[in-house]
């Protein structure tokens, strides 16, 4: 299946909300969800580094095991979504909202958390090596 296939069938899988859906993709280079709402998609092991999904909302995804590396959800809407065991390493994660995010056993190294909000996040086991964090006065750390 070629590139332009594939991406037609993601779209047709995001476009479709009949409950949880499967994708058994391997292989996509610099995709871009940018704005679109993501939902009941398992995006498990998939490769989708420096995907764009600024703007988004995603709720109820699985990107376990999935390699996301320098991707962009600045400003994104993420709730309910399962990143264990993922490549986030140099993830934008910047004005995200994070609700009932699981980052557990995660690479987290050099991602940015700057100006965004969580709620009920697990960060276990994740290596945050590097990671840049704001506090609510706006002060920036880098995480060690």
């Amino acid at each position: 299946m070629n590139d332009k296939n594939e991406r037609t069938k993601i779209e047709q899988l995001i476009n479709n909300k009949k409950g949880q859906l499967d994708l058994k993709l391997k292989r996509h280079h610099s995709i871009n969800l940018q704005g679109d709402n993501i939902d009941n998609i398992n995006f498990s092991g998939v490769r989708f580094p420096q995907a764009g999904f600024c703007r988004s909302n995603i709720e109820d995804v699985i990107f376990k095991g999935a390699n996301l590396y320098r991707s962009n959800f600045i400003s994104a809407n993420i709730r309910d979504v399962n990143f264990e065991n993922a490549n986030l390493y140099k993830t934008d994660f910047s004005n995200a909202i994070l609700y009932d995010v699981n980052f557990s056993q995660t690479d987290l190294r050099g991602s940015d958390f700057i100006g965004s909000s969580f709620t009920d996040t697990n960060f276990n086991e994740a290596n945050i090596e590097g990671m840049l964090i704001d506090n609510s006065e706006g002060k920036i750390y880098e995480l060690l």
